[in-house]
């Protein structure tokens, strides 16, 4: 199911300007010890963990970081090429405890993701703007004593140099909530002409179902869409919003 979403994120790369995305197939750590180790992801990227478990699901193969460890507790990659311009990933807060994980890009703190009591409740970092040219390496880590973390569907865009161009066309956007139950709400600055949903197979789901800033999306099933909004201004945005 995995190597279908990698290629269903190529497929809509045109849409999402998609470089690189990491699904953990390829990951080959089982049972529910943590420990270190490495492997080789879809983007030929290899990918070091400390105190980290293959058991726990979130969309199919994922990684677990692990809490109040004796070592640290990290996700990092090797070095990746052609910069990055953002960054999303889904992840969850798999105990008790609440999530408090950092994400780094060249060591420096970009994005906290944190829970609040949301026990296996799947949550989507969102497009994270990062713009970093040059190579990179991402870093996530789960400091000391925080909650353990399920990560998955790590994905990142190239980075751009035109960035902020578009950006002046479209102000004040936002989507929520994400993940979504029936009702996505878009706000924008700009009049909106059309929204179109793909699902991971590229095909259109849903089109031109918006009014008064909400696009209903309860006849679709649970699961990945991608969103394409077009203004008026010609100008367009896409996101990734999870059907819950």
């Amino acid at each position: 199911m995995k190597k279908i979403l990698l290629g269903c994120a190529l497929l809509l790369s045109g849409l999402t300007f998609a470089q690189g995305h990491e699904t953990f197939d390829n990951l080959a750590t089982t049972g529910n010890s943590y420990g270190n180790g490495s492997f080789i992801g879809q983007n030929g990227v290899e990918w070091t963990y400390g105190q980290c478990r293959g058991d726990i699901e979130l969309n199919g193969k994922a990684i677990t970081l692990g809490r109040n460890r004796a070592e640290p507790q990290f996700l990092e990659s090797a070095l990746i090429p052609g910069g990055i311009g953002t960054l999303e990933f889904s992840y969850m807060q798999a105990f008790s405890n609440d999530v408090h994980m950092e994400v780094y890009v060249n060591d420096d703190l970009i994005y906290t993701a944190t829970t609040n009591d949301e026990l296996e409740v799947i949550k989507s970092s969102g497009s994270i703007t990062v713009e970093v040219a040059g190579d990179f390496v991402l870093k996530f880590v789960n400091p000391g004593n925080v909650g353990q973390v399920t990560l998955d569907d790590i994905i990142w865009t190239d980075h751009d140099a035109t960035v902020g161009i578009e950006d002046n066309l479209v102000t004040g956007f936002s989507y929520f909530p994400n993940p979504a139950n029936n009702i996505v709400n878009i706000q924008a600055n700009q009049p909106i002409s059309n929204v179109v949903a793909y699902n991971l197979l590229g095909q259109t789901v849903l089109n031109n179902n918006f009014s008064n800033g909400q696009v209903d999306i309860s006849t679709l099933t649970s699961g990945a869409y991608i969103f394409k909004v077009t203004f008026e201004n010609g100008a367009d945005k896409t996101f990734k919003i999870i059907k819950q």
